[in-house]
Order: C-alpha cells, then structure tokens, then sequence
C-alpha cells in the first residue's frame, strides 16, 4: 500500500515538474467600424440660374423639376414675336438688292466697253459706278442687319448652365417672359453631404 502511494506521488510530482510551452500568440490591427444613426442632408455644391434674355413667350419647355441635365442642354425657348417678321423682310430686301446688283454690274461692264471705243459719255459712267457702289453699301447694311437680328433671336434659346439637377422650373409653355426672368433654377450634380452629430461623438470620426 505504501509502495503504491510511492508511485503515485513520484508520477504526480513528474507531471508537476514537466515543462510547459506556451502557444504562440498572434496580434493583428483591425478596423471595428462603429455605425451610429445620424442626421444628414445633401446641398448643391453651387447653384445656377437660366433666364431669359428676350421679352417674349416660351414657345417650348423641355425640361421638369428634378431632371439631371449636361452642360449646353436646351431647356426652354423664348420667342420674340417681332424678330422674325423683320428677318424675313430684310431677307426679301437683300434679295432685291443682290438682283440690282448683278444687272448694275453688267450694264456697267457693257458700257465700259463702250466707253473705251468712244461710244458712251463719262459722266454717265461714272454715274453708274456711283449706283453700283451705293446698292453694294445697302446690300452690306441690309446683310449686318439681318444677322443682328438672327443673333438676338438666338438669344432666345436657353441653356443648362451646367452639369445639374432641375431644382425648380418658373414657367410653362405660352408664358410671358421678361429680359432677365428666371426660367428654371440648377444644383450641381456633385452634392455635398452635411452631418449634424451630437458633439461627444466629433472625436471619434476620422
């Protein structure tokens, strides 16, 4: 019995005694993301107007609140009903004045000829010289005119001022509008996000 209680304690005192190997540990950084609820907008990074640059009426509207629009995109056309009545007179005017002028022309290439060999007086030459040379100034006049007025009924047409967002539109189509009437209002497309946290929780954003 004593002999057995020997062996038990020597093999208890062996276990005791054996060395012990610990494992190895392995640390690693790790990002523990923290969702927190949280009140936020989004603003317009800029914002645009587009109006009118005529007193006219929107003959067409292409566009509603909260289309994304390019840069150059037409929204709206405004047309001044007296331009294009005064184009087309003046279009009939330079076309009238282009006729006269192709028939002064010969007639005085003719009597040129004419002159030369002795058969036509000077003083009426040069008269007709003089009356090709006013036609060609009216032609000239009626032409700038013309384009005068093509550039201000180009005028009419309105643009997206930007790459954005239709925040409001304010007209229709038919609607009388004034020179510097807002036709619609823009908001960049890049946006910017504002955030209204408690302030015990700024520290803890990075």
């Amino acid at each position: 019995m004593a002999a057995t209680r020997n062996i038990l304690l020597f093999a208890a005192f062996a276990v005791v005694a054996a060395p012990v190997f610990a494992e190895p540990v392995t640390v690693e950084e790790t990002v523990i993301v923290d969702y927190r609820p949280a009140v936020a907008r989004i603003e317009a990074g800029d914002t645009a107007t587009a109006r009118s640059r005529l007193q006219g009426v929107v003959s067409r509207l292409s566009i509603d609140e909260g289309d994304v629009v390019d840069a150059g995109t037409l929204v709206a056309v405004v047309t001044d009903s007296t331009i294009s009545p005064q184009i087309s007179a003046l279009s009939s005017r330079i076309e009238g004045l282009q006729a006269q002028i192709t028939q002064a022309t010969d007639d005085l290439a003719r009597n040129e000829a004419l002159f030369n060999q002795g058969f036509f007086p000077k003083a009426k030459l040069d008269e007709q010289r003089t009356g090709l040379d006013v036609l060609q100034r009216n032609l000239a006049s009626a032409q700038s005119e013309r384009n005068a007025l093509s550039a201000r009924q180009a005028e009419g047409r309105i643009l997206a001022p930007a790459d954005a967002t239709v925040t409001s539109v304010n007209v229709v189509e038919g609607s009388v509008v004034s020179p510097g009437e807002v036709i619609a209002t823009f908001a960049t497309v890049n946006g910017v996000v504002r955030l209204s946290l408690p302030e015990r929780h700024a520290a803890q954003i990075n």
